[in-house]
């Protein structure tokens, strides 16, 4: 339900359920303004996607009215303000960034948590409904394929970073392009490891290998490439030369706990 002050209620016990997340939506109408997001993205969030936690403090309720908003319009609340696909991925992405915020800094405050599996233990009001992160990703998937997917900002070490400013309809298929490319670059979320010679793709990456690797046959009909070289094509510049650089070594799942990606 749509109600409440804002309520975080966790569930524990040997059968976990959901926590849900209710928000007050009194006299919340439908919109795509982002302003709040925007305020809470500017003083929070720093240039690697880590979240401040000192910061955040001073634009919690910037993000609290920004979720209500988010909460009574999206593409099936309010079809009519994202008439394209450009418009409903923008939407998601920027409903992704909002509330991945929100959950990390529940589990840092009232659980005092830093493994990001957390997140997933959320339903929270979006969409004119209750949604997961996960039904965000299908929703992202439906409209931009697994590279939109893995690019789609997160306060996970293993996620793509969040923003630095929220995604609009004009900007978001480039966003995706770049960010997919950032998030192969950036050492803290996918690791090359020199010393054992191992590739250690993102789970988020990693169950899309068989249909990368179908792409690649595909485009080339040639041989099943390895992995790491079905990845060259996706991305440009140092990320291409850094995949280059652990041509021959070993692609491996990183199974290593997740991290939320705060800083304290």
């Amino acid at each position: 339900m749509l109600m409440g002050g804002i309520l975080l209620a966790a569930v524990v016990g040997c059968d976990v359920k959901p926590s849900v997340v209710t928000l007050d939506v009194t006299a919340v109408a439908p919109t795509t303004d982002v302003k709040d997001l925007a305020a809470v993205l500017k003083r929070c969030v720093d240039k690697n996607g880590f979240i401040d936690v000192d910061k955040y403090r001073s634009v919690a309720g910037r993000l609290e009215r920004q979720l209500a908003r988010l909460a009574v319009s999206g593409p099936d609340a309010s079809g009519q303000l994202y008439p394209t696909a450009d418009d409903r991925l923008a939407y998601w992405y920027n409903a992704r960034a909002a509330w991945s915020i929100a959950l990390a800094m529940r589990l840092h405050n009232k659980e005092k948590k830093k493994d990001a599996a957390g997140l997933k233990a959320f339903l929270f009001p979006l969409n004119g409904r209750q949604m997961t992160l996960e039904e965000i990703d299908r929703a992202v998937f439906a409209l931009g394929g697994y590279q939109a997917v893995v690019a789609a900002p997160g306060a996970a070490l293993q996620c793509a970073a969040l923003p630095e400013e929220p995604f609009t309809a004009q900007t978001i298929r480039r966003a995706v392009r770049l960010r997919f490319g950032a998030f192969v670059d950036d050492w803290r979320r996918f690791v090359i490891d020199v010393e054992t010679q191992q590739i250690r793709f993102p789970p988020v990456l990693w169950r899309y290998r068989e249909s990368i690797l179908a792409e690649q046959d595909k485009r080339y009909g040639t041989p099943r490439a390895t992995f790491t070289t079905a990845m060259l094509p996706l991305v440009s510049g140092s990320a291409v030369r850094r995949l280059q650089d652990a041509v021959g070594y070993t692609c491996v799942e990183n199974i290593a706990p997740d991290e939320l990606t705060l800083r304290e």
